[in-house]
């Protein structure tokens, strides 16, 4: 009778599945990528996973963590195509505990497509088995006549009584240390190690495991002993050569270090989001920006953990990509744990799986919360700050908000002419910033404002507080902020409502960087709204890209640049001033120009023409 030898080309599915089911092993097998495509069902009683829940899912969700790299080595083995035997691992139960498994595989070809073919192992019994079979005679024969390690056995006086192994391998010939003490066979501070181990294993009758290295014919190599009392006297010390592992495992330390410490040095934000809206990475960028660490975003679903205030228009952002494989940046608003809000400008990229299917959406980001402000609404027991030049816009917000229940309080360091046409409609205070004792209501330091305020702000308050840079000759600027943190803790309580009204050209970015952090700033919304001629505009786009290689314009580049007369130049840097985009000012005879907050932030928000 002859027998036809079935290659793994012809290797069918039905009778891979027909072994697999009555096999007591179990037998998986997954694409090149780590999606298991193929489990016996065996794996249910085993592992308390039914298929539906395994099938589909990638590999890593049944490994423990510090195991992966290992399984993720033995991947790459046998994608070179090696063959894997006896890989001594662990395996997550479904409740959570670790099972000792032994793996072995290989990568198949079918159909034009490789796959990882595995036999997993549940050597649970095995390790029980091997305890109790060790306290025998008939087990110790069984071990010698099979296995390929080197075995010693020890007394409990330290002396080798007998070995087991190829001779090639040992430290000496057989001569030199069979009864003899191990202390006087082996280096010192190893006949020590080795003794201590001796006793531990014959005092706990449990398995003692340890590594250490030894040169061999002069060549330095790596071994791990494994040390079991087999009787009331005798311990028997299994010997593995771990050199190999052991440099491969250094190896892979290295290059893991080496990749974590580029990924995590990175400037930029990096994330990735899986199709089930998990984070899977999430780097030291975004942990510092947002506040959030590991242990809060990994494997979370980003709307759940409420990461993302623009988490609709993301949702539909990301549905593009998933359906449509539509790449386009998008500016993502982060709620950090900081209670405040942060602006990412991500560039996306697809990473697929096998057969193209779409596994992750890799997020490369930049933090522009400070380039692009975020559009505010007032909201009583808040405090906002309005940066620009002028306090028509911030005075304008505290007029419109005014109304018979509310009281007002106007502090500034000049008497503004613009309440006198409302005040007598609503119950207006204005306290002037001087320290000229004959002006009825003032103050002229921050003791007074704080206590001032502290008096005078009830529920539903309105403050206008304008001016501040009356008290920056005056006091160091941590003091002027603390005072206002001081402040913002009342009209939080009260629900009352401050706006602060800030020149941007007195104070450095940091210093605004500081009052961000704990103030809202408000940015009008229209301006995304906004329309201008497209003459005005390509003149706006020249001004920014000037100023942002920190070069200064002025009106005369402007009639070069588009051709345009003196008088015509001036025309239309009047109506941009006049819409508060740029701003002009004089250096010597020569009137330069910049942009405005307005400015760059219509541009940022720009429409194409």
């Amino acid at each position: 009778m002859s027998v036809s030898k079935i290659n793994e080309g012809n290797f069918s599915n039905e009778i891979y599945k027909v072994i697999a089911e009555n096999s007591p092993d179990i037998l998986l097998q997954t694409t090149k990528t780590g999606k298991i495509i193929f489990m016996s069902r065996n794996v249910e009683s085993v592992y308390g996973y039914k298929l539906d829940e395994i099938i589909g899912r990638h590999f890593r969700n049944f490994v423990p963590r510090k195991e992966l790299p290992r399984y993720l080595f033995k991947m790459k083995e046998m994608a070179s195509g090696k063959t894997i035997r006896g890989f001594r691992t662990f395996a997550k139960h479904k409740d959570g505990h670790l099972i000792p498994i032994e793996l072995s595989g290989k990568t198949i070809t079918y159909n034009n497509k490789s796959y990882f073919n595995a036999i997993m192992r549940d050597v649970s019994e095995k390790i029980e088995a091997e305890q109790a079979l060790l306290e025998s005679e008939l087990q110790r024969k069984f071990i010698l006549d099979t296995i390929p390690d080197l075995l010693f056995v020890i007394n409990d006086k330290g002396f080798f009584t007998s070995y087991h192994g190829n001779v090639n391998n040992l430290y000496q010939p057989p001569d030199l240390f069979i009864n003899k003490k191990v202390v006087d066979v082996l280096p010192k501070s190893l006949g020590i190690t080795t003794m201590e181990y001796v006793e531990k294993a014959l005092n706990t009758k449990k398995i003692q495991i340890f590594q250490y290295n030894l040169k061999i014919k002069n060549i330095k190599k790596w071994y791990e002993a494994r040390m079991l009392a087999i009787s009331k006297k005798d311990v028997i010390s299994i010997i593995r050569d771990i050199t190999s592992l052991k440099e491969q495992q250094d190896e892979l330390i290295k290059n893991k270090e080496y990749l974590q410490t580029l990924f995590d040095s990175a400037t930029e934000i990096i994330f990735t989001i899986d199709t089930s809206k998990n984070i899977i990475i999430w780097n030291n960028s975004a942990k510092k920006i947002s506040g959030y660490h590991d242990k809060e975003i990994i494997n979370k679903n980003f709307i759940k953990i409420n990461l993302i205030y623009n988490s609709s228009e993301f949702q539909s952002y990301l549905f593009d990509i998933f359906k449509n494989r539509k790449i386009k940046s998008f500016e993502i608003i982060i709620n950090t744990k900081f209670k405040t809000k942060r602006i990412w400008k991500a560039s996306p990229s697809i990473i697929y799986g096998e057969s193209k299917e779409l596994s992750e959406i890799l997020f490369i980001c930049k933090d522009i919360t400070f380039k692009k402000n975020l559009p505010s609404k007032v909201i009583f027991g808040r405090s906002y700050i309005f940066l620009d030049r002028n306090n028509n816009r911030s005075f304008n917000i505290f007029k419109n908000e005014l109304n018979k229940k509310c009281n007002g309080i106007v502090i500034s360091r000049e008497i503004l002419d613009k309440i006198d046409s409302f005040s007598n409609k609503f119950n207006i205070e204005f306290i002037q910033l001087s320290s000229q004792n004959q002006i009825k209501n003032h103050i002229n330091d921050l003791p007074s404002l704080f206590s001032l305020l502290d008096k005078k702000i009830k529920i539903k308050s309105i403050i206008f507080l304008d001016r501040l840079d009356y008290f920056y000759n005056k006091y160091p600027y941590n003091e002027i902020v603390s005072t206002l943190y001081k402040i913002n803790d009342i009209v939080t309580q009260r629900n009352a409502l401050l706006i602060i009204h800030l020149n941007p050209d007195l104070l450095t970015d940091d210093k605004i960087a500081i009052l961000k952090e704990e103030f809202y700033e408000y940015t009008s919304k229209d301006i995304n709204d906004m329309i201008i001629d497209k003459d005005l505009f390509e003149i706006l786009q020249f001004i920014g890209s000037r100023n942002e290689k920190n070069v200064l314009v002025n009106y005369k580049e402007i009639g070069i640049k588009f051709s345009i007369s003196k008088i015509t130049v001036s025309r239309k840097i009047d109506k941009l001033i006049g819409l508060n985009l740029i701003h002009s000012f004089r250096s010597g005879r020569t009137k330069i120009l910049d942009l405005t907050d307005e400015g760059k932030n219509l541009l940022i928000n720009a429409k194409e023409f």
